[in-house]
C-alpha cells in the first residue's frame, strides 16, 4: 500500500489579485424551503431555436406549422402563405423589447399547442440592447453606453 505524502507548505502566501474591499452585506431573508416532486415537464412547451443564414427557409418552415405565431420584428415574413394558402399569423405592433415581453405574458394572447416564432433573433438582440442601455444604470446609478 502506498501513502502519498502532504504537498509541501507555501514559502509565502500569493497576493490577492484584487484588492481587499469589503463584501457588500446581503440583505437578510428568510431561509427558503424546498420539497421533492415529479419532474415531467407535462404542460410545459418545447423550445426549438432554428439556426441557419438569412434566406435558408427557417421562417417558411416555421410557417408550415398551422398553429404557429409570429413576431415579426421585420417583415420577411409577411409573404408567407401557410399550406392551406392562407397568411401566417402574426402579433401586430409588436415594434420593442418591451413589446416582446409585454407579448410574451399576456394572459390570453396564446393557446396550448401555439408556436411562437419570433422572426428574427437578430431583430431582437438589436432590441434588446437599445432596451438594456435605456434602462440599466451602472453601480453608481449612471446609465451605461454599452452592454
Amino acid at each position: 500500500m502506498t501513502t502519498l505524502a502532504p504537498p509541501p507548505p507555501r514559502s509565502k502566501p500569493r497576493p490577492s489579485p484584487v484588492a481587499a474591499s469589503p463584501a457588500p452585506v446581503a440583505a437578510a431573508r428568510p431561509a427558503r424551503t424546498f420539497a421533492v416532486a415529479d419532474w415531467s415537464g407535462d404542460n410545459e412547451g418545447q423550445k426549438t431555436i432554428i439556426y441557419s443564414g438569412s434566406g435558408d427557409g427557417k421562417s417558411t418552415l416555421a410557417s408550415l406549422n398551422p398553429r404557429s405565431i409570429f413576431i415579426g420584428l421585420d417583415d420577411g415574413a409577411r409573404l408567407l402563405r401557410r399550406p392551406d394558402g392562407s397568411p401566417v399569423r402574426f402579433i401586430p405592433g409588436v415594434e420593442t423589447y418591451q413589446d416582446v415581453r409585454d407579448a410574451l405574458v399576456q394572459p390570453g394572447l396564446f393557446n396550448a399547442g401555439d408556436m411562437l416564432v419570433i422572426d428574427t433573433i437578430t431583430r431582437l438582440e438589436q432590441l434588446a440592447e437599445a432596451h438594456l442601455i435605456a434602462t440599466v444604470k451602472d453601480e453608481r446609478g449612471n446609465a451605461v453606453t454599452s452592454i
